[in-house]
């Protein structure tokens, strides 16, 4: 049944990607082997944490003070089957060299889950390349070409929430929903093909822009590491001085890191 989905997915003419968190298969021989149906794997990555810690959250999640013996055995045992099951897909996936893009361990001693997310999100998410420009610039094009050229996704956000609301989609009509018309400059008051004026993301509920834009970015890339983002941090082209403190730059840095990815430059023209 997974196998007919997979495949049905492929012939739909859409870019899927899969996630298999853990598995059914007895061994690890017929995990690989079922894998190979697809291709190779763009990541592997191994989750684990020491003895002690491992220990320490057990007594946290149980409220206890020490580990029982019987399941003190069952964490071992957990343990040595974990190792065996790396091994033996290390092993495996070693053999085609880079082919395999990430081949790690991820080691979760003492982390707090924000910051194990944050390992994990810098591990596989892309690095994010900001621009903003003044109106009378017309840099789409130009971004179009920079990300063919050196294999990055270039994403505008008015022109995806344009995309959204005019073809009524789910996400359009969240956007609507939530939608706060504020006054913006004349500097973005002009016409363009993509009337920012009406659609810029400072009309709209901040997380959800950021939600939207992550959807559409997984849905663009493959194995890109770079993504330009184009039309956000717009705040001083809010008309009101209320609106422009409510939508401060930092919010807006830190909502683009926790989502999408680490802001790796800013391009200011």
């Amino acid at each position: 049944m997974l196998e007919k989905m997979i495949n049905d997915s492929k012939g739909s003419g859409q870019r899927m990607k899969y996630l298999f968190s853990n598995y059914i298969h007895k061994t690890e021989e017929e995990l690989t082997a079922f894998l190979d149906k697809f291709g190779m794997p763009e990541f592997l990555l191994f989750a684990q944490a020491e003895e002690k810690t491992v220990k320490e959250r057990w007594c946290k999640a149980n409220e206890a003070e020490e580990v029982p013996e019987d399941a003190l055995e069952n964490i071992k045992a957990e343990t040595a089957a974990f190792n065996a099951k790396k091994v033996g897909l290390t092993q495996h996936y070693d053999q085609f060299g880079d082919r395999v893009a990430n081949l790690c361990v991820n080691t979760t001693n003492a982390s707090s889950v924000e910051s194990m997310t944050k390992d994990l999100n810098n591990k596989f998410n892309p690095k994010v390349i900001l621009v903003n420009h003044e109106k009378s610039l017309h840099v789409d094009t130009a971004c179009a070409n920079l990300a063919i050229k050196y294999n990055m996704v270039y994403i505008s956000a008015y022109q995806v929430i344009k995309e959204n609301i005019q073809n009524k989609t789910e996400w359009g009509k969240k956007l609507l929903a939530c939608k706060s018309t504020k006054g913006v400059s004349a500097a973005i008051q002009g016409r363009d093909e993509f009337n920012e004026a009406e659609y810029s993301a400072v009309h709209f509920d901040l997380n959800l822009v950021m939600q939207l834009l992550k959807e559409t970015l997984g849905q663009k890339r493959t194995n890109q590491k770079f993504v330009i983002l184009e039309g956000l941090c717009n705040s001083m082209k809010l008309e009101n001085s209320d609106d422009q403190l409510e939508l401060r730059y930092m919010d807006e840095l830190f909502a683009i890191e926790a989502i999408i990815g680490e802001v790796a430059a800013v391009i200011g023209l």
